[in-house]
């Protein structure tokens, strides 16, 4: 994994030269010289000047441009032709290095391409801080890599904010940005322990507002470590130096230079002028050994902090006589009282979701022109809502005014419809009377009796129970008038036409699992290739899952580690210095083909 994550940020971070005679400027420009050298020790100027080989422009300071450590006041970045000019107007702590990160803040004029996380490194002591932070920040749900994500460090030097309060309240000691791949390196720090954090900066503040923005944290204080060969003035020149961390000296890294500009179609320029002026004499502190790179790479896994607080997201009378009421997470405790209390407590019937986060209400009582609603959470009064039930009267033309008078049944299904499965039909309001006897069932050639029966909640479906066989036809027929719903209306006359699966269109999967993780308790998910959940299995130790009348086609496979035993996925928190519910996939798709068994064992364990 470090190999391609290294050679990532290589290719992430490279300067490449235009070719002559090119329709389009597609590279960044290039720092050409800076005064003073980057890299300076003994810094005392007041100004920086950057020069490159094209007219340049700086934009959007304030989000891309970072500071390590921070100055108290931002400085004034402006161009002149082809320099950007820093102006320093406050004094600098002594023997300190300072990394000034641009970002994507430098672009060249004429196409706007941006030079990508050019770093200008001074000391004001005798010597550079040489120690690095590296690592990925990866989604903790889904493990793809988070891109331009704020990765921080945090000194424990505060003498009135706690060491944990620090992201909330104010900017870290050092900061960078992920790659497109969700690597980071942090560089030129000093050698002690920090807090490392990162961070989807939403509102561009670099602190933290929870709830609001998904975070990232190391489970302990981390260490940098010496990376063993000069860091230049960019992001490609640390990437080598982490692919020479094992390596005893810059002749070898030079080498490693020639191998990466020769890949691809494109030839990449020498180091810039302002990175070869960089010698293995280059000052730097004292630093600690590292025996191997691993040691030293973190990975971050970002998530959202829950807010446990209830809400009521939305309210509304979604059409006649009918009320919705959706909530922030499963609302099975929510009380709806009316105000003032109505006399008939049949007045309605509710229906919730399967999650219990959305409730409907279908108005019985015909009387109400309107209801008020106190919704509330044990003593908490969430809102209080006032609905008219009164419709307001549309002209319509007779053929419309007779076709919304008529019941609609729905059956949604996709053909061929699974013959293992009940099928079931749904209108869009409760049914007030239903006639079953009356229904026809035609299998094939053969006539049937339906067995159907109301079905749900609010008693607005019905269900055939009949045992339907393989790969046959089927016709549900009803006359007009069997079926009438709280509005009044009833059905025309209605044919329902489906035809069932064979056996031979699934296939089976027999999944081996050892559990070789430290949880006691495993969610197994199967998912398709838009990674929406089809099965879950729970397992408490190792066993073999049979997943049976699959359909064709290709499917991931997710486990959970589900520490809590509540049977789903839980996020982290920060303050709690808790972690969110680790997860890994499958290595690669499983491919399941109609009328066939498959095999798999899996030893999972989580990284």
């Amino acid at each position: 994994m470090m190999a391609g994550a290294l050679l990532l940020l290589c290719a992430y971070c490279a300067n490449m030269k235009a070719p002559t005679g090119g329709p389009k400027d597609i590279y960044p420009p290039i720092v050409v010289e800076s005064d003073p050298p980057n890299y300076t020790v003994n810094f005392s100027e007041d100004k920086i000047v950057l020069s490159f080989n094209e007219f340049v422009a700086v934009s959007d300071v304030s989000t891309e441009v970072f500071i390590s450590p921070p100055f108290q006041n931002t400085p004034e970045i402006k161009t002149r032709g082809k320099s950007v000019i820093i102006s320093i107007d406050e004094p600098l702590h002594d023997s300190t290095t300072y990394s000034i990160y641009f970002g994507k803040a430098i672009k060249d004029i004429t196409e706007g391409n941006a030079m990508v996380n050019y770093t200008y490194v001074f000391s004001t002591g005798e010597k550079i801080d040489s120690l690095s932070v590296l690592g990925e920040v990866i989604d903790a749900f889904t493990l793809k890599p988070r891109e331009d994500v704020l990765v921080m460090l945090y000194e424990d030097n505060n003498d009135t904010i706690p060491f944990d309060s620090l992201p909330y309240l104010v900017k870290p000691a050092y900061l960078t940005r992920t790659t497109q791949a969700g690597y980071f390196i942090l560089n030129n720090l000093k050698e002690k322990e920090y807090m490392l954090f990162a961070l989807a900066d939403n509102n561009l503040s670099s602190t933290y507002e929870q709830g609001e923005e998904e975070v990232a944290f190391y489970r302990t204080l981390v260490s940098p470590l010496y990376m063993a060969v000069p860091v230049s003035d960019s992001l490609l020149m640390d990437s080598l130096a982490i692919l020479e961390a094992d390596t005893a000296g810059f002749e070898e890294t030079e080498g490693q230079l020639e191998l990466l500009y020769d890949i691809g179609e494109e030839m990449i320029e020498d180091p810039q002028p302002d990175s070869a002026a960089l010698t293995a004499e280059m000052p730097v502190s004292d630093s600690i050994a590292q025996d191997s790179i691993e040691e030293g790479f973190y990975t971050l896994f970002m998530f959202k902090e829950t807010d446990s607080v209830q809400r009521i997201l939305g309210s509304e009378k979604a059409r006649a006589r009918m009320l919705r009421f959706i909530f922030r997470y499963s609302a099975e405790d929510i009380l709806i009282t009316p105000l003032p209390p109505l006399p008939e407590p049949g007045w309605m019937i509710e229906e919730w979701n399967k999650n219990f986060d959305t409730l409907r209400y279908y108005i019985l009582d015909e009387s109400l022109d309107t209801v008020s609603l106190k919704i509330s959470l044990d003593t908490l009064v969430l809102d209080t809502v006032d609905f008219s039930l009164v419709e307001e009267k549309i002209p319509q033309r007779k053929k419309d005014r007779k076709k919304n008078q008529i019941l609609k049944v729905i059956f949604k299904y996709k053909s061929p419809l699974d013959y293992f499965k009940t099928p079931v039909f749904q209108s869009a309001y409760p049914f007030s009377t239903y006639d079953f006897s009356r229904f026809l069932l035609i299998e094939n050639m053969d006539t049937l009796k339906p067995n159907l029966e109301i079905h749900g909640q609010a008693g607005r479906m019905f269900r055939l129970n009949n045992s339907l066989k393989e790969n046959s036809s089927y016709t549900l027929f009803f006359p007009d008038s069997v079926l009438t719903d709280m509005l009044g209306k009833s059905n025309d006359t209605t044919i329902i036409t489906f035809k069932t699966s064979s056996k031979e269109d699934y296939g089976t999967y027999h999944f081996h699992i050892v559990n070789a993780s430290p949880c006691d308790q495993l969610l197994i998910q199967l998912m398709n290739e838009k990674e929406v959940v089809l099965r879950e299995e729970i397992i408490t130790t190792s066993g073999t899952i049979n997943w049976t009348f699959l359909k064709p086609g290709n499917y991931m496979i997710k486990a959970i580690g589900d520490i809590n035993h509540n049977g789903k996925w839980d996020t982290g928190n920060f303050l709690q210095h808790l972690q969110p519910e680790p997860v890994v996939f499958f290595s690669g798709m499983i491919e399941v083909r109609s009328n066939w068994e498959f095999e798999e064992d899996w030893v999972l364990e989580f990284e």
